[in-house]
C-alpha cells in the first residue's frame, strides 16, 4: 500500500466501508488496513475488483472482513454487523 505521508493510528478501531472493492471506497479500505483498523469491506457483488482487494489486503497482513451485501437489504446489514461485532 502507498505512503500517504499522513500519519494516521487507528489501532484498536473498525471500519465499514461500503463499496470497498473498487475507486474510492477501495482506496479508503486499503488506507484504513494501513493505518491498522480492523477493516470490514463490503460490495454489492463479487467479482474480479472483490478478489483484487483481498489478495492486496491478505499480501498487507491487513486484518479484515469483506463479503458481498446489499446495503439496501436489512437482512445483508444485520448480517453484516453481527459478522464485523
Amino acid at each position: 500500500m502507498a505512503d500517504s505521508g499522513v500519519c494516521i493510528d487507528l489501532h484498536g478501531k473498525t471500519a465499514l466501508v461500503t463499496g470497498g472493492s473498487r475507486g474510492i471506497g477501495r482506496a479508503t479500505v486499503l488506507r484504513m488496513a494501513d493505518a491498522g483498523a480492523r477493516v470490514a469491506a463490503i460490495f454489492k457483488t463479487e467479482g474480479e475488483a472483490a478478489q483484487s482487494l483481498r489478495k492486496e489486503l491478505d499480501a498487507a497482513g491487513a486484518d479484515y472482513l469483506a463479503e458481498v451485501a446489499d446495503v439496501t437489504r436489512r437482512a445483508d446489514v444485520d448480517r453484516v454487523i453481527g459478522n464485523v461485532e
